[in-house]
């Protein structure tokens, strides 16, 4: 019998592996349903459910790419950070907010952060160094939410934002790494 290595030849994992990034994603989404069969403390609505079903898609969608795309290793490791540090910038100010609290309109500059990530990153097409400059500047503009939050004297909300820039900041980095690798500004 065959022995089946954990990666390919470029460091790519194999495509059997393909389907752990969306098990993993439906089982998160099972837990909270499983905890509210236990418990009462646990209340999730249809929508509750439907938008956590699309944020977990949308994740395992982005390690999908970041991990089978044929690129360069840094390029793999900067979609990974960029595609956590996006989930847990959304999801967490979804639940609770980054600054106060979830109704806070504060919260809003949150989406223009993350619009600069997914525009950005649609308009780079993949290019190392496109990406490199779109974390860049989503990670100025994280870092003007972390401003606002000191401004509206949440120190707490000030320091998780800057936890998200220096998310944001790490992706950048490892894009103008891979950049550098290949010399292309490509995705090699």
């Amino acid at each position: 019998m065959p022995t089946v290595r954990p990666t390919n030849t470029d460091g790519r994992p194999h495509a059997g592996w393909r389907a752990v990034p969306w098990a993993i994603a439906g089982l998160l989404l099972a837990a909270p349903w499983l905890a509210m069969r236990l418990t009462d403390e646990v209340r999730w609505t249809g929508v509750d459910f439907a938008l956590a079903a699309v944020l977990l898609a949308g994740l395992a969608a982005l390690v999908d790419v970041a991990l089978f795309r044929p690129a360069d290793r840094c390029w793999r490791a900067g979609a990974l950070v960029a595609a956590m540090t996006g989930f847990l910038l959304l999801w967490g100010t979804l639940a609770v907010g980054l600054i106060h609290d979830e109704a806070h309109p504060a919260n809003l500059a949150v989406a223009v952060v993350l619009a600069i990530a997914v525009i950005g990153s649609l308009l780079a097409r993949g290019e190392s160094r496109r990406l490199g400059r779109v974390l860049v500047a989503t990670a100025v503009a994280q870092g003007l939410v972390a401003a606002l939050a000191v401004a509206l004297g949440d120190t707490a909300g000030a320091l998780a934002a800057l936890a998200f820039t220096g998310g944001w900041s790490l992706a950048a980095l490892l894009f103008r790494r891979a950049d550098a690798r290949t010399g292309l500004g490509g995705s090699a």
